[in-house]
């Protein structure tokens, strides 16, 4: 006899904006798994990005490097949300 039911779920995420990642994140954090689409462009891209070097680079150069091109990455992405934005100078 089943007494309690729920239904599995999963986020998915092709290419994505800001808010898209920001959804991505609040799922992570409640245990969800998200697929991510890498090569679909945007966010889906810049999370496969940072998932990879993390895999692939650990240690101290990893967040420096990451953290620089994240940022140039996210600029050429969404090139609106940093015009007045001290990061892009």
């Amino acid at each position: 006899m089943i007494t309690c039911t729920s239904t599995p779920m999963v986020g998915l995420l092709i290419q994505g904006g800001p808010l898209d990642i920001d959804h991505v994140v609040d799922l992570l954090r409640r245990k969800v798994i998200v697929l991510v689409l890498q090569g679909t462009g945007l966010g889906a891209d810049l999370i496969a990005f940072v998932y990879f070097e993390k895999v692939h680079h650990q240690g101290d150069e990893y967040e420096s490097f990451v953290k620089t091109e994240l940022i140039k990455r996210m600029m050429n992405c969404y090139p609106k949300d940093f015009v007045d934005n001290e990061l892009a100078q």
